[in-house]
């Protein structure tokens, strides 16, 4: 069975644009391309269904319904403006967020690179450092130590002080002894009996 035009689109919903010239009347339908007259209105309308009524049946005949242009009616254009507009807002809406985006990232990245770059530059400066300042630490305390005398007591304190290092540190040295060339012949408990 074939599709009839009212599953399409109803008759009703093509425009029909009137005009009026020398005395007659002329209705006119853009999309079907079909032109009526009359010298009432209702002549030239009822002309205009006629014809559109044989344009529908020809095409219905022919089985090319489908290839029957739909009607555009100004609610239609309409409600096209409207969403095209739309469109547009949603469209300026989303690239002015994008860019706004973008920025807050390239702000953001710049920030956290410009963080991380001061402080492992700060931490690059104190690992170059501190070695330097603990030498010249204990240079100066070795100078201020040879120039004068040390009482029994002061003496006494540093022995003792040292055994403990000595005992703390001696597992530590135990363990790396044997990666130093020069001691590898000599062990700590060689030394020791000597």
């Amino acid at each position: 069975m074939m599709t009839s035009h009212d599953d399409k689109a109803s008759n009703d919903d093509y425009e029909a644009v009137l005009v009026t010239e020398n005395n007659k009347y002329y209705f006119h339908i853009k999309e079907l391309q079909i032109i009526a007259s009359g010298d009432t209105i209702e002549s030239a309308h009822s002309e205009l269904l006629r014809k559109k009524s044989d344009l529908i049946k020809d095409f219905e005949e022919a089985g090319s319904i489908f290839k029957l242009p739909l009607p555009s009616s100004g609610k239609t254009e309409k409600q096209t403006a409207i969403k095209a507009r739309e469109t547009g807002f949603f469209a300026i809406k989303a690239l002015t967020t994008g860019f706004i985006l973008v920025l807050v990232i390239s702000f953001a990245g710049n920030k956290l690179n410009q963080q991380a770059t001061s402080k492992a530059q700060i931490l690059k400066k104190f690992l170059r450092e501190s070695p330097a300042k603990i030498a010249r630490g204990l240079e100066q305390e070795l100078y201020n130590a040879g120039s004068s005398e040390l009482s029994a007591e002061r003496k006494e304190k540093i022995r003792e002080n040292l055994r403990i290092l000595v005992k703390q540190i001696q597992p530590f040295v135990e363990e790396l002894w044997p990666l130093l060339p020069k001691y590898r012949k000599i062990t700590p408990e060689a030394e020791g009996n000597e």
